[in-house]
């Protein structure tokens, strides 16, 4: 693992290119409606529970890694979206769209508005990125 002398952050590849903007990730939901921060602190919880995690609120969102980056979070006007790659493509809901991201990994992407919308399959589906990411 390589540490970003200016930021500390630690990456897989040495000098890998990345922003050293760093934020408390629950900054990102500030003036937007208060189920998206109670959700994203429930999807929080229920990750950790996955194993170790580090979580950095970067630029863009909120980066949560095992070895590498699992799953990545934006906060939106009405809903938080959520990026996370899997080995074969899981077409069924939560997922609302998949691409083909590279020959073994698919990008899935779903869709959260509420902590309701956290479910057992999405903890599932979260569940198989963080193994593929803990390798």
């Amino acid at each position: 693992m390589w540490a970003c002398p200016v930021c500390g952050r630690k990456f897989r590849n040495t000098s890998q290119a990345h922003s050293c903007f760093r934020s408390n990730p629950e900054d990102f939901f500030k003036g937007k409606p208060p189920q998206l921060l109670a959700a994203y602190r429930k999807l929080a919880a229920e990750v950790a529970k996955l194993g170790e995690v580090r979580v950095d609120g970067v630029k863009n969102g909120i980066m949560i890694k095992a070895r590498t980056t699992f799953l990545a979070v934006k906060a939106k006007k009405d809903r938080i979206d959520l990026e996370f790659l899997l080995e074969t493509a899981h077409g069924d809901p939560p997922v609302y769209k998949t691409v083909q991201a590279w020959k073994s990994r698919v990008a899935h992407f779903a869709a959260v508005e509420s902590p309701e919308d956290i479910t057992p399959v999405l903890i599932a589906l979260l569940r198989r990125a963080y193994t593929l990411s803990a390798g």
